[in-house]
Parts: C-alpha cells; structure tokens; sequence
C-alpha cells in the first residue's frame, strides 16, 4: 500500500478502520476497476489510504471525493498527493447529509464508502440515496457483530439475498469483528468482485 507509512501511527487508534479491511476495500476496487469513489466519514484515512492507492493508478481517469466535518492532517496528505498524480480529488467538509453532500457527488459510475455518522437516521438516508442513484456498490463498515450501524447484516444483507458479501470474524489482535460489508449492484458486471476481494485476505 503506497500511503501506509502515512497512516501507520493511527492504526491502534479505536476509531480506525482495521488494516486488513481497508486491503479488503481495496482489493475490491482493483479486482473491480472501479474509477469513481466517494467516501463518506474518513477518519484518519485507513481505508482513504487503500482506496487512493488503487485509483493513483488511473491518474486523470479517475475521481475520489471524501465527506467528512473535519479533514484530518494524514487524510489531507494523501489527499494531496493523489492529486499530483492526476486523480480529481473532491473535499466536502460537511455531514453527508448535509446540506445535500452525498446526492451531489453521487451516480451510476460510482462506489460509496459509508462509515460516518452512524445514527441509523443518517444511515438509512444515505442507503436510500444511494439506492435511488444506483451507484455501483455500496462498502459499509462497522456492520458486524460488534458494530454502531443500525441493523443492516440482520434487514439489508438478508433482504438483497446476500450473506457472503461481509466478513465479521473475531481474529486476535484485531478489530474486525466490527465487520465491513461491500453490497456491488447484483446488475453490475463485476459484482463476484467482492467476494474474490475477501478471499484474498481472508
């Protein structure tokens, strides 16, 4: 991962997203080719880190967008350089929801990373959005078993007839039991992306 020394100090911080799920995330945007992604709730940028990598491949062809109140310094950095390298990088330092951050910066070409606020107002609203806007694939993080999403391993996996498309598992030293979930548009071309992604590094 080209920005891992740059997040590497934030990896035990509780807030941040577990290595071996952001290479999950990233895995699937490589297995995928996807070039358009917007991340909402970006954190110290573990999983900003693995996406960024992936898409610094497609130089100028490809557009990353992070969501979040407060940009932090390991975020803007890689932020920065991926925009040295060609990427169309889009900043919005507000709430996805508000005043309508997410549906602006959203479409059919395009995977979305929820892992903001996790009320389940704001989340069930950003869901609908993206379903209304049928983006290609929608990654949540913490869904598992010990996670702040409302709800959506029990109503949204078990509702589109998916239960292989998250990885929960308790793993000592880890945090992965929080669980991350990527939901690709049954429609879309590459959707058994996401299970060769956690086959990879599962």
């Amino acid at each position: 991962m080209k920005y891992l020394h740059i997040i590497q100090p934030h990896l035990d911080d509780p807030m941040s997203m577990d290595l071996l799920h952001a290479r999950m995330i990233g895995e699937f945007i490589r297995l995928s080719g996807v070039r358009r992604v917007v991340e909402v709730g970006c954190c110290w940028g573990v999983s900003t880190a693995a996406v960024l990598d992936c898409l610094s491949w497609y130089g100028n062809l490809a557009s990353y967008t992070a969501i979040d109140p407060e940009i932090k310094p390991t975020v803007q950095i890689m932020i920065d350089d991926a925009r040295r390298h060609g990427v169309n990088v889009t900043v919005r330092e507000e709430t996805s929801l508000q005043p309508t951050a997410l549906r602006e910066c959203v479409d059919a070409d395009t995977v979305v990373i929820l892992d903001g606020d996790h009320s389940p107002e704001v989340v069930n609203e950003e869901w609908r959005i993206c379903m209304e806007k049928g983006v290609l694939a929608v990654i949540l993080h913490d869904c598992g078993s010990v996670g702040g999403l409302p709800g959506p391993r029990d109503r949204w996996l078990s509702g589109q007839g998916r239960h292989d498309a998250i990885d929960c598992r308790t793993r000592p030293g880890m945090r992965t039991e929080r669980g991350v979930c990527i939901l690709p548009c049954p429609k879309w071309e590459h959707a058994c992306a996401a299970k060769r992604a956690f086959e990879v590094w599962r």
